[in-house]
């Protein structure tokens, strides 16, 4: 299963890695902003349904 597959490839990275790292890369401006993307994204398929 693919899913289960990057799953667990996810989980492996993140237990690789300091909790530090791990809090950087979701707090980077990147993973902010593709955030509030994908929000919006919900926002605008909730209000056209």
């Amino acid at each position: 299963d693919l899913v289960l597959a990057c799953t667990l490839e996810g989980v492996a990275v993140l237990s690789s890695k300091p909790l530090v790292a791990l809090f950087e890369f979701i707090t980077s401006r990147e993973m902010l902003d593709r955030s509030l993307v994908l929000l919006q994204l919900v926002v605008d398929a909730k209000n056209t349904s």
